[in-house]
C-alpha cells in the first residue's frame, strides 16, 4: 500500500465506522469521543479493531486502543503504524 495521507486513512475508518456501526460520515469528527459521541462499546470496539487491521492489513495489538478517546487518536495511531510500517 503506498504511503496514506492523514485524510484517507480518516475516510477509510469512517468508511469503516459505516459499515460496522451505520454511523454516517458526517457525522463523525476528528473530536468525536468514541464512547459518548459515537456509542462505540467494547464489543463495538472489537469488531472496528478488525475491520482497520484487514482494511491496512496491519496488526493491533491487545490493549493498544486502552486510552484511545477521540476518533482522532485512532487516525493518528493508524497513520503512525502505517509509517513505522516502512
Amino acid at each position: 500500500m503506498s504511503r496514506m495521507i492523514p485524510k484517507e486513512i480518516e475516510k477509510k475508518i469512517k468508511e469503516i465506522f459505516l459499515k460496522e456501526k451505520g454511523i454516517e460520515p458526517d457525522k463523525i469528527k476528528p473530536e468525536s469521543l468514541l464512547v459518548e459521541d459515537l456509542g462505540i462499546d467494547s464489543f463495538s470496539a472489537i469488531e472496528i479493531i478488525y475491520a482497520i487491521e484487514e482494511t491496512f492489513k496491519i496488526d493491533i495489538p491487545g490493549g493498544a486502543f486502552k486510552n484511545v478517546e477521540r476518533f482522532s487518536d485512532i487516525v493518528n495511531y493508524i497513520d503512525k503504524r502505517l509509517k513505522s510500517k516502512k
